[in-house]
């Protein structure tokens, strides 16, 4: 009894070490802190390498509790901004140097697991994504900056079979839930940070010939557009899908759903909110009486539009940033933008000039501005960088994942991507390193090709035929086709 006694219980000095310990763990952060905040994240990272180490190789070995911290971490890590710098730095500093390993970290578990990921989502639709992420890949050789751009198309590739690893190790609330938890440390941290360090929380914008900082919120996410973006397809993933699943967690559902709804008012982002109504609307016509609410839906959207051309120009204005409704008439500056891409696409027609040149071309033209990084559009980004392989590579995979969503009657799936494909209207959405809005579309898309390979139809919830009789939900499920 008594070895019992001495072996459970630690010695008393010990415990005075280990507080020792601590306290000079403390005071040491205090000291860099206040020499250089930036290093502070060094130091306070280190002693968690080992416990990283731990979870990764428990979670690349089929653990699934790591590997949803594993997975948690890592796309955490690859869509937060704890820094301002320009838009053109690509020097490595010490979040580069994490992302970096965030990006390795998304191929281990995907080639340890890519037969089963073959196994489980839709041949063809996979092969048609890996086409295009790989042709992407190969236009990184002829274009202006090669090495970020391989490793911004990298990330590409890494995160869509990230996603696709989560589709088949985890259920289907799992890997949902996984996302939403992700997006609301996000959210909440971006809520954090707007109020806390106006500095890093809050965009700034060109006023009057100045660079100034503006009320609308960018939080961790880098920019406004993408923190608009972020919530609101976060939004429409908690209310669509998290808090329909069987045994969700109903203070993730309300953490993440007010948190996801401030963002998306403090973003100001007015595309992402006419993409998520969008959706919402795609999701309620092909609901039950498919043509009764789609008419519905027609009467609105034509009295809205004599509404809007009775009252043109106070609407217009309303809404507007500056208060003129020359801003949303020209999308922002857009309209500029968009001729300009297609005139310099049309001396490299076939091939584009490789992925990320448009940050480095667009904005020293003549007749465009330092804000104009990008396309300002999906469609065109992708002919800018790619030509018309690019573009057509891309566009046979939407087609392709939407035939498998009309197939497989996966409503809530294909309104999921419909948001992103509207708001591709006026934002690149694929131009850069993956980011967390990027990693949703994916999701979207797995959720539909992993639909389509489901043996089970008691294991899917979204097998949805737009049929008139009641089944689950107001739907009818049917057996998937079998591949």
């Amino acid at each position: 009894m008594t070895t019992a006694r001495s072996i459970g219980s630690p010695p008393q000095d010990k415990v005075y070490w280990l507080v020792a310990l601590m306290a000079s763990f403390v005071l040491i952060n205090s000291l860099v802190a206040i020499a250089d905040p930036l290093a502070l994240s060094v130091t306070l990272a280190l002693p968690a390498i080992p416990f990283v180490l731990f979870a990764t190789l428990r979670g690349m070995t089929g653990d699934r509790t790591y590997g949803a911290l594993l997975a948690i971490v890592v796309v955490f890590v690859l869509a937060a901004n704890f820094r301002n710098r320009a838009y053109s730095d690509k020097d490595i500093d010490f979040q580069v140097a994490l992302k970096l390993c965030a990006i390795g970290a998304l191929f281990a578990p995907s080639i340890l697991f890519m037969r089963k990921i073959f196994d489980g989502i839709h041949s063809f639709g996979m092969l048609s994504w890996l086409s295009f992420f790989i042709y992407t890949i190969a236009t990184c050789s002829y274009t202006i900056e090669p090495l970020p751009a391989l490793v911004s198309t990298a990330s590409l590739l890494g995160a869509f079979l990230f996603v696709c690893y989560l589709g088949i190790q985890f259920d289907r609330r799992a890997a949902i839930g996984i996302m939403v938890a992700t997006g609301a440390f996000l959210w909440v941290g971006s809520l954090a940070v707007y109020f806390a360090i106006p500095s890093l929380g809050r965009m700034s914008d060109w006023v009057g010939g100045d660079f100034v900082e503006t009320w609308r919120l960018q939080g961790l996410f880098g920019s406004s557009n993408s923190a608009g973006m972020s919530a609101a397809s976060g939004l429409f993933l908690v209310v669509a899908f998290y808090a329909r699943e069987p045994g969700h967690s109903r203070a993730l559902v309300a953490v993440a759903t007010l948190s996801a709804l401030a963002c998306l008012a403090l973003s100001n982002n007015r595309m992402a909110m006419f993409a998520l109504a969008v959706s919402s609307a795609t999701l309620f016509a092909l609901n039950r009486s498919v043509a009764r609410r789609s008419l519905l839906l027609l009467a609105i959207v034509l009295f809205g539009s004599g509404f809007v051309f009775l009252f043109a120009n106070r609407l217009l204005a309303l809404i507007s940033r500056s208060g003129s409704w020359d801003e949303v008439m020209s999308a922002t500056g857009r309209t500029r933008i968009w001729p300009v891409v297609i005139e310099l696409w049309s001396q490299t027609p076939m091939m584009g000039r490789g992925f990320g040149a448009a940050l480095y071309i667009l904005p020293t033209h003549p007749d465009l501005f330092r804000a104009a990084a990008h396309a300002h559009n999906l469609y065109l980004e992708q002919l800018f960088s790619g030509g018309i392989i690019g573009l057509g590579l891309f566009t046979c995979s939407i087609v392709m994942t939407i035939a498998v969503a009309w197939r497989t009657k996966a409503a809530r799936e294909f309104s999921f991507l419909v948001f992103f494909l509207v708001y591709g209207l006026t934002e690149p959405v694929i131009s850069g390193p993956v980011s967390f809005p990027l990693i949703m579309m994916f999701q979207a898309v797995v959720l539909i090709l992993r639909n389509a390979r489901q043996r089970s139809p008691r294991a899917v919830s979204d097998k949805l035929a737009l049929s008139e009789r009641p089944g689950v939900d107001g739907y009818q499920l049917h057996d998937p086709p079998r591949s």
